[in-house]
């Protein structure tokens, strides 16, 4: 059976409703990232394909219910999988494991293009400011999310640990600009030593404030990278964090980052800087 939602647009959006047992309109769409059809209340213009003016019923079978928490939102930040908290994503990835492969895929390409650009064109990203580290998110994360190159404007917290609030974090980013990035002076004598230590100082502040709804984590590093490569150093081996043992010593330093004892993750930082050296 067809249906002409032509008329229907205007109250509808261009959502598309079928006639329910009792007469009574219920809303369907189809997901342009999954390709899945899915049932519930109106969702946001966001998470539908363009308006069609004929579309044929589905079938009871081929529909499932919508597993979007705030899927009615208009703010894509506060839509995330009811089972698994992944954010939405414009794959319609829903698995943890598999949005954290996808993002080290981009990661990996985004970190090609920053290297080649900070040899030809290195104000792109020096000095490293605040707008430089949203330019970096958009710049990874552009593919996967709608809100990449955007703070964060919900509140989050990660294993029962608050960051600052929403509201917080453009004052926040402009802090560490005047406190730490302005002051940063780029000279190649700089002792290795002391470059950790400013790393640590670095990452742990941002980990703190986490301006982004995802990813801060990715950016943070290859922002440390830029900021080595500018003091004429080799970069750290991040990969080391795919090891176990290594990732949870990385953690529990960026903890004690947390609570501004930098010496964990200096002593870490450079580590990694004196293995990368040799």
């Amino acid at each position: 059976m067809l249906v002409d939602v032509t008329k229907l647009h205007e109250k509808t959006y261009g959502y598309s409703m079928r006639t329910g047992k009792r007469g009574s309109y219920k809303y369907w769409y189809r997901d342009s990232a999954t390709g899945r059809l899915y049932e519930g209340k109106k969702p946001s213009r966001i998470l539908i394909d363009a308006f069609e003016k004929q579309i044929e019923h589905p079938l009871e079978e081929e529909t499932m219910p919508n597993p979007w928490e705030n899927y009615r939102s208009t703010n894509p930040q506060l839509i995330y999988h009811q089972e698994t908290n992944v954010p939405y994503n414009r794959l319609g990835i829903t698995t943890r494991e598999e949005l954290e492969v996808y993002e080290s895929y981009l990661l990996s390409i985004a970190y090609k293009r920053v290297l080649e650009n900070l040899k030809t064109f290195p104000e792109y990203y020096l000095p490293v400011h605040s707008s430089k580290i949203i330019l970096l998110h958009r710049i990874i994360f552009s593919d996967l999310y709608d809100w990449a190159g955007e703070y964060r404007n919900i509140n989050i917290s990660k294993e029962g640990f608050p960051f600052p609030p929403a509201d917080n974090i453009v004052s926040e980013m402009k802090r560490i600009d005047k406190e730490i990035f302005n002051k940063i002076s780029y000279c190649p004598a700089v002792e290795l030593e002391e470059l950790a230590e400013l790393l640590a100082y670095v990452s742990s502040e941002l980990t703190m404030i986490h301006p982004f709804r995802e990813g801060n984590g990715r950016v943070i590093r290859i922002v440390t990278d830029i900021i080595t490569i500018a003091f004429n150093v080799n970069p750290a081996n991040w990969g080391i964090l795919n090891k176990k043992e290594d990732r949870e010593r990385y953690l529990q330093a960026m903890f004690a980052g947390y609570k501004q004892d930098y010496k964990p993750l200096t002593d870490f930082i450079y580590q990694l800087l004196l293995a990368s050296k040799s």
